[in-house]
């Protein structure tokens, strides 16, 4: 069984951070009019809960009991259902989930699941009964079929168990989490690198995505395409004077196909006003860079009302509470990669170069710290 790092954001901390935000998301298009598109924490929520609910069931080894479950339809009746019981109850909605997220639609396409979603599916997926249970309810049977019914669960349940001990689940456990740890690990490398050398970071998160008549067929590599020509403008154009250093994260959504989730790091005693900054940047992308194909997310309007811990505009160095919040973010946005992969061929999540230690006495007014 593989051991996940204590450092990770825990589900009660991921769900307080998910319960703050909208199921549904604004966002402008290149024709500057706003729409409303279903929002991803939806999914990402079910998600983590359900990887984390076969984590749990993992923990320990439990089997139906025929017994318990087999009971007739009516007194005397030839005929049977199982009935409800809690591990009964906790399969029947654990596949239910992955088949909606999973199961023939375009989320198997472009993520590849956990280690327990995957195996999980490897052995319930084509389960008859629990197949029946979920789009049609509990099935009445003869006395035999209910038994073995009861007996193929428990076969599953063995093998999953199984599959849950075996060497390589366990290496791709450690793998998975291993990568996740170490985009975490070089996020906040590059935070703390910026705020030794600065006293105050502008911070603006935007999401750079494509139009609902464009997402569609945009594939991975015209949206590496975008995002490698909105990298290029770092360096030449005056919107990102004083940028001191940048992060984003690719990602799928079913309505909004391939989109960036951007954070960026400006001087904040050199740039204010994050929320018209935030603007022009998305501008920039959906107009100049894709083309008139683009849309875009501007976090940091009205963050201080959307977000419970508002880690967005100017932060201080000395601002510890606000740094938390910061810290909370990133790790929001690392943790989907420890419950599903995208399935791309390059760099899903990068940053910009880490900055060095500052070498003799620092310049200015002596830190509170």
């Amino acid at each position: 069984m593989c051991e996940f790092d204590s450092d990770n954001l825990s589900d009660i901390d991921m769900q307080d951070f998910l319960g703050c935000l909208d199921e549904y998301e604004v966002v402008t298009d290149s024709q500057n009019k706003e729409r409303l598109v279903s929002s991803r924490h939806a999914w990402i929520r079910r998600l983590i809960e359900t990887d984390n609910q076969l984590r749990v069931l993992g923990r320990d080894i439990f089997y139906l009991e025929s017994e318990c479950l087999i009971q007739p339809v009516s007194w005397g009746s030839d005929q049977f259902r199982l009935t409800s019981h809690p591990l009964l109850n906790r399969l029947e909605d654990l596949l239910a989930d992955l088949l909606t997220i999973f199961g023939n639609n375009a989320f198997g396409q472009h993520y590849t699941p956990s280690p327990y979603i995957d195996r999980f599916l490897r052995v319930f997926q084509d389960c008859v009964y629990l197949h029946e249970a979920i789009f049609n309810g509990r099935p009445v049977m003869t006395r035999e079929r209910a038994e073995w019914a009861v007996e193929d669960l428990n076969e599953r349940l063995s093998a999953w168990y199984h599959q849950l001990s075996l060497p390589d689940f366990v290496y791709e456990c450690q793998r998975v989490h291993r990568n996740s740890r170490d985009n975490l690990k070089r996020l906040r490398s590059l935070i703390q690198a910026l705020f030794e050398r600065h006293g105050c970071l502008l911070v603006l998160r935007v999401d750079l995505g494509y139009s609902q008549e464009y997402s569609s067929w945009i594939d991975y590599e015209t949206a590496k395409h975008h995002r490698e020509r909105l990298c290029q403008q770092f360096h030449t154009n005056d919107l990102f004077s004083h940028q001191l250093g940048f992060a984003w994260k690719l990602e799928w959504g079913k309505d909004k196909g391939f989109h960036y989730h951007f954070v960026f790091f400006f001087d904040g005693n050199r740039r204010k006003e994050p929320v018209t900054l935030n603007e022009k940047i998305g501008e920039l992308w959906a107009h100049s860079i894709t083309g008139q194909q683009g849309h875009y997310r501007n976090c940091n309007r009205n963050a201080e009302n959307i977000y419970s811990q508002n880690a967005m505009g100017e932060i201080n160095y000395y601002d510890l509470a606000k740094r938390s919040y910061l810290d909370t973010a990133i790790r929001y946005l690392i943790k989907v990669d420890d419950c599903a992969a995208l399935r791309v061929p390059g760099r899903s999540f990068q940053t910009s170069p880490i900055p060095r230690p500052l070498q003799g006495a620092r310049l200015g007014r002596p830190r509170r710290y």
